[in-house]
């Protein structure tokens, strides 16, 4: 794949995976499968399918393609993929219009 040859981070989510037996994928193989796409520093979180990584792409439209297709091909498993920047992540958490009662359940607790 070719990129910007800027790196940026990403998260992806993989919808419905490792869910009471169904779409099973072990964290290794996530992690192989972006390696040979080419994207670095990879972690994965439990067996979320939440998987961070670098890339010189900007696409993220693309990249979801990319791994979704690829994830068919070496794994035979049809599965959605979103991908976030640290960005649209940090959005996503300003704009949670339960953040204000869940701080006040946690300080309540405190």
């Amino acid at each position: 794949m070719q990129g910007t040859g800027r790196m940026s981070r990403y998260i992806s989510l993989l919808r419905g995976i490792n869910i009471t037996g169904h779409s099973l994928i072990k964290m290794t193989a996530l992690v192989e499968l972006y390696s040979y796409l080419g994207f670095q520093n990879i972690e994965t979180y439990l067996q979320s399918g939440n998987v961070l990584f670098d890339s010189s792409l900007a696409d993220t439209k693309k990249i979801a393609d990319t791994i979704e297709m690829e994830i068919k091909k070496k794994l035979g498993l049809n599965i959605s993929v979103l991908i976030k920047t640290g960005s649209d992540l940090k959005k996503i958490i300003k704009n949670n219009p339960y953040l204000k009662k869940i701080l006040q359940l946690q300080k309540n607790f405190m």
